[in-house]
């Protein structure tokens, strides 16, 4: 995507950008539909300050319409049952709200995390549908002093048009997959975060919008089950990376974090948002997303 406001492209000028060239008539149309509908975005939500010379603007983010990966982040401990089959009933509205978001340019991955006392406690580990997983899916981190272990999973990473395959995953939480423990209160959706970033889901595409959504009932423990600064200041380290990387966290979330404490560090270093419910209703998720796209 050309970034620049200024002279717009005609069309012959387009499709002899080196990204754009070698494509089909069809998806140089849509790309230069994309490109347009971009500048015309741009110009009329740019707020510009003209201060002695000095024009100021903010930085770049792609909107939706450019195209989306998004990747689901769930929490994956024994109290979220309820709230991840809600989510199963309703991810066909999710992930309706995103394809029509994105014009139908769309990822998608999804990440579960979880945590146990020991090193090889867990519910799943000898299951099939996790250990027939490729190994850099499968995240485990043992903190030897704590005692503790956690586990994060990517069932599916992000591919194109991939909501078949990404449903069918979804449902196998809390189903063929046993639902995790989480070994105390806080729970490891920082690491889950952190890794995501290092490409457990694969790359995010360059000048689309990305997206981690985050859900969970829990506040965030790191690698010792324990919430405190440390964890403050890990999330401020991630969050200025996804921010840096235009990797946006929507945390949806039980707690109501006090600013600038737990996932709402995330939250704002990311340039996300954070939105406290109860219940973490499925239809707040498709409300978070209409939201930031919007």
């Amino acid at each position: 995507m050309i970034l620049s406001t200024g002279a717009e492209l005609t069309w012959k000028q387009f499709i002899q950008q080196p990204q754009y060239k070698d494509l089909s008539l069809n998806e140089q149309v849509i790309a230069y539909d994309k490109y347009l509908t971009y500048l015309s975005n741009l110009r009329n939500s740019n707020i510009n300050f003209q201060n002695k010379g000095i024009l100021v603007t903010s930085k770049y983010v792609p909107s939706c319409v450019e195209g989306m990966d998004v990747v689901f982040l769930i929490d994956y401990t024994a109290s979220m049952g309820d709230e991840i089959d809600a989510l199963k009933l309703n991810i066909s509205s999710i992930v309706q709200t995103i394809i029509t978001e994105s014009g139908g340019d769309y990822r998608l991955g999804l990440v579960i995390f979880d945590e146990y006392n020991g090193q090889g406690n867990t519910k799943y580990g000898t299951n099939v549908e996790y250990t027939s997983l490729p190994a850099a899916q499968r995240y485990v981190n043992y903190n030897a002093v704590a005692n503790k272990s956690q586990w994060i999973t990517a069932l599916e990473v992000m591919s194109i048009s991939n909501n078949p395959s990404f449903t069918t995953q979804l449902n196998k939480l809390n189903n063929t997959i046993e639902l995790g423990a989480g070994a105390g209160g806080p729970e490891p959706g920082g690491i889950g975060f952190q890794q995501i970033l290092n490409g457990i889901t694969g790359e995010f595409r360059s000048n689309v919008s990305k997206l981690v959504i985050l859900i969970t009932d829990a506040q965030p423990g790191g690698d010792d089950d324990f919430y405190d600064a440390t964890d403050d200041n890990f999330l401020h380290t991630v969050g200025t990376a996804a921010g840096v990387a235009n990797v946006r966290a929507l945390v949806l979330s039980q707690r109501n974090n006090l600013p600038n404490r737990g996932y709402r560090i995330l939250a704002n270093d990311s340039g996300g948002s954070f939105t406290q419910d109860s219940n973490l209703s499925p239809t707040t998720i498709i409300q978070i997303i209409q939201d930031i796209c919007s």
